[in-house]
């Protein structure tokens, strides 16, 4: 049995093998010795499963296992999402973080939303704190802390969203066109003409650039979702200023080279 800190991690981590399977958890402690007693309390309660043996878990405050949410976050998720999620758990902690959570139902995620909306926040801002808290739940569902959540029996009801998104017209893209500087104009061409994200034309890099194909096309390797890796064609309006960027980029990589 090992007892073990991650980087970044304020908590104890331990890890065994028990009866051929490894285990590795968060034991959501900051003392050692207390972590290496959970640790073996959690290699009781196997025993005591394979005997048919049934304890009651205790369940976690939210203030709590909202800290655990954020470390498995910081590993599976971007560094921006990871920040996002801190923000969210910011505003759902005052509200729910001396609550255990099995004491979060849906009549008490219905009153938080009501506080919400009187404190004046948009249904926007709301289903985000909503989402984030349907995720922490989740993953107590996951870790078989909790038998369900009020999300999965669609028992919470989300907030209507008013759409802010509007397409411009073309005497706008006109517009901005003529009056943008040769960068910003490039970088607008593209956008409108291929449909691309800005962060997707940020990271663009020559090889991801296909020019001899028939189409022509640039490959995006990730993105937002797993569905953002794909390939897109070159619309004839967007290929000169490709061009035109590639061949800039070659003038300066040459220069340096001599």
């Amino acid at each position: 049995m090992k007892v073990f800190k991650r980087e970044g991690s304020r908590y104890f981590w331990y890890k065994f093998t028990y009866q051929g399977r490894r285990y590795q958890e968060s034991s959501g402690l900051t003392n050692k010795r207390a972590a290496q007693t959970a640790a073996e309390i959690r290699k009781s309660q196997l025993a005591e499963g394979r005997a048919g043996i049934a304890r009651k878990r205790t369940v976690p405050l939210f203030r709590d296992f909202a800290e655990q949410f954020l470390e498995t976050a910081q590993l599976e998720c971007k560094p921006k999402t990871h920040v996002f999620y801190e923000d969210r758990i910011r505003q759902l902690r005052p509200w729910f973080g001396g609550k255990r959570l099995d004491e979060i139902t849906s009549p008490a995620i219905r009153e938080f939303k009501e506080s919400r909306l009187k404190q004046g926040r948009k249904g926007t801002t709301v289903n985000r704190d909503l989402g984030t808290l349907r995720r922490v739940l989740a993953l107590a569902v996951k870790s078989d802390i909790l038998l369900s959540s009020p999300f999965f029996a669609r028992q919470v009801e989300f907030l209507p969203e008013n759409g802010c998104e509007r397409v411009i017209s073309l005497s706008e893209e006109k517009q901005y066109l003529e009056a943008a500087c040769p960068l910003l104009r490039d970088f607008a061409t593209i956008m409108l003409e291929m449909g691309l994200r800005p962060e997707e034309i940020f990271k663009l890099h020559t090889l991801h650039a296909h020019l001899g194909t028939h189409p022509p096309y640039v490959h995006i390797p990730d993105g937002k979702s797993p569905k953002a890796r794909r390939d897109v064609p070159i619309t004839a309006k967007a290929l000169p200023v490709i061009c035109a960027r590639l061949a800039v980029l070659r003038a300066v990589t040459c220069s340096l080279c001599e």
